[in-house]
């Protein structure tokens, strides 16, 4: 929506984006997650044919796992590695305070300055997010 309003002048159209509620867009945004996450662990609990583990694992032959003290065979594994962010060894990076993906969904105002730095998924979307929170920031 606020990227077509920045755009609108193309087609001729004389409109202006007075504002954005942060946090209205940000509670919406948790309230999303939340409902899907729900949605899904609903469905892989009901399921008769999905078997989920929570501990950590490891192959130990073809189709073959250790998961915590257990031995399973399957003939399809599923991986779900979670969104456990990666947090890069950058020098200073600690003492001057980085967001990861849940806390950046966790702030009530949006920052003044943001860095992106990665290539995920997460890494590729916050900055086009960011420019419709604040048309002048720069990607």
């Amino acid at each position: 929506m606020a990227r077509s309003i920045q755009r609108a002048c193309c087609l001729g159209i004389d409109a202006r984006l007075e504002g954005v509620d942060y946090p209205f867009i940000m509670n919406r945004t948790r309230s999303y997650i939340s409902e899907k996450r729900k949605l899904l662990e609903k469905i892989v609990e009901s399921s008769t044919d999905i078997t989920r583990f929570k501990e950590a694992a490891e192959f130990t032959g073809g189709l073959t796992m250790r998961v915590g003290e257990r031995t399973i065979t399957a003939p399809r594994i599923v991986i779900g590695t979670g969104a456990s962010p990666m947090i890069l060894p950058i020098p200073g990076l600690t003492e001057a305070g980085y967001l990861d993906n849940a806390s950046l969904l966790a702030l009530e105002k949006l920052p003044n300055d943001l860095v992106i730095i990665g290539g995920g998924y997460v890494g590729a979307s916050t900055p086009t997010s960011s420019q419709l929170w604040d048309p002048e920031s720069s990607s």
